[in-house]
Formats: C-alpha cells, sequence, structure tokens
C-alpha cells in the first residue's frame, strides 16, 4: 500500500524540479546565457533537494542573474500551490472521512485546509491507520 502512494508523490516531486529546471533554462535562454546540465540533489527525506546547474557562459548583468534564479524558484512555487489546490478538490475515494496533519501547514494555509475539508469531508480525529 506504501509504494502505491509513494509513486505518485515521488513523481509531484521530481515535477517540481523538472519545473524549476524548465523555468530556468528557458530565462537563461532568454538572456542568451548557455546552461550545463542539471545535478540531482537526492535526498532520503524530501526526495531531492533540487538541482545545481553550471553556468558555461557569462550572465550578461545581475537583472539577467536575478531573472534566472528568480524563475527557478518562482515556477516549482507556483506548481506546488497548484497541486496543493487540485489536492483540495479531489474526492477522498474510499474513506469516510478525511484527516489532514496540522503541523505540515502554516496557520494561514491551515485555516483553509480545514475548512475545505470541513465543507466537504468530515474530518477524522486522527490518521488513518
Amino acid at each position: 500500500a506504501a509504494i502505491g502512494v509513494g509513486q505518485p508523490v515521488g513523481a509531484l516531486i521530481l515535477s517540481l524540479a523538472g519545473a524549476s529546471e524548465l523555468a530556468r533554462r528557458a530565462a537563461a535562454d532568454r538572456w542568451g546565457v548557455r546552461l550545463g546540465l542539471p545535478l540531482l540533489l537526492p535526498s532520503n527525506v524530501v526526495g531531492t533537494f533540487g538541482a545545481c546547474t553550471r553556468v558555461l557562459s557569462p550572465v550578461p548583468d545581475a537583472i539577467a542573474g536575478f531573472d534566472i534564479a528568480a524563475s527557478a524558484v518562482a515556477a516549482p512555487l507556483l506548481a506546488s500551490l497548484l497541486l496543493v489546490l487540485l489536492g483540495l478538490l479531489m474526492p477522498a475515494e474510499g474513506r469516510d472521512c478525511v484527516w489532514v496533519n496540522p503541523g505540515l501547514f502554516p496557520s494561514l494555509l491551515q485555516r483553509a485546509v480545514f475548512s475545505s475539508a470541513e465543507a466537504h469531508w468530515p474530518v477524522c480525529p486522527g490518521p488513518p491507520p
């Protein structure tokens, strides 16, 4: 059962790293900067720490450097927010209630998640067995 859950989560984590690299490459191409291949930094805890990409040509100015770095951060942030929203909209199939781990969310997001969960499904008092 854990393997069935782990594979989609792993694919989502790698898709966020991929979104970061695609955005970095798009911004670098826009500024005419050549990049090397990304080196994935694995982690046992979270799957990946992201990737390091070597810059092969000089960055024209500070604005170009900022654009390249900011795009590599903004793309996975927007993609992860989209995935959270999709997760909140998906029905809890095969369960009578939904359990939301309160330690995973900051207080503002926690209120949104709990209100969404309570509006659509009964909230479980504890984690599923």
